[in-house]
């Protein structure tokens, strides 16, 4: 999946802290949707920019490169697919793409949720994901 060139190289290990900084705003302003709480997002923000440089940027440089959707076909398992209506991250879009593709998916798309849905509605995703677990 694609991923903002601005974030890869702010992410880069190499770059001053407040370039690296400024890429973690981004992300998080990416990442939360605007009805995120603040201390959520500025609690995020501070864990983010605790995360090992080399490690972070890794995550984003494979993220860039990694392409499954030949093989999405293939799954042969339920699968989850839970998305944040408001995830600039991982567009709707993608997840939407997820879902068609693979042949026994079930997609939620959680209205007014960013890509860190799982801070902002956690008792709605793991509602979600038991009744997805419980299903036969």
């Amino acid at each position: 999946m694609p991923v903002d060139p601005v974030i890869l190289d702010g992410l880069q290990p190499t770059q001053p802290a407040e370039v690296f900084a400024r890429a973690v705003d981004l992300i998080c302003r990416r990442a939360y949707s605007p009805r995120a709480r603040p201390q959520t997002v500025a609690q995020g923000r501070r864990l983010l920019l605790e995360v090992d440089r080399h490690v972070f940027h890794a995550d984003y440089a494979a993220c860039q490169s990694f392409d499954a959707r030949p093989l999405l076909p293939t799954i042969d398992r339920p699968v989850l697919i839970i998305a944040g209506e408001l995830d600039e991250m991982t567009p709707a879009a993608e997840s939407r793409y997820l879902a068609a593709h693979i042949p026994d998916a079930r997609l939620v798309e959680v209205r007014a949720a960013g890509h860190m849905l799982i801070v902002e509605q956690p008792v709605m995703v793991a509602e979600t994901v038991e009744r997805f677990l419980r299903a036969d």
